[in-house]
């Protein structure tokens, strides 16, 4: 795995980031994207693990991204495959879960 290149979709907090730190640990380069949302600073927490995997010592690449938008998705794509030099795994991480037990929702 070492030197190959990860992708995360929603890495900047939670499991994703904790995906992206793995990635890292194994000295492979990550890209990750993030969106901000209203009440959390997601762009501040995007930073602080941007910084986190750098300590791991690879190559990262990070910038907001949408993934409801197919053009934004398209130009994460190509930025990160033209600084990191491609991708060899993906994982789509990015969601939102409103309500995490099944039986409360609507």
């Amino acid at each position: 795995m070492k030197d190959h290149v990860a992708m995360v979709t929603g890495g900047a907090t939670g499991l994703g980031r904790s995906i992206a730190l793995e990635f890292a640990r194994r000295g492979v380069h990550v890209a990750f994207n993030y969106r901000e949302m209203p009440g959390r600073d997601i762009g501040a927490q995007a930073l602080m693990t941007e910084t986190a995997l750098r300590g791991y010592g690879v190559r990262v690449y990070c910038e907001p991204c949408d993934v409801r938008s197919r053009d934004a998705v398209h130009g994460f794509v190509e930025h990160a495959k033209a600084e990191l030099g491609g991708v060899h795994f993906l994982v789509n991480n990015a969601g939102i879960a409103h309500d995490g037990a099944l039986w409360r929702l609507t």
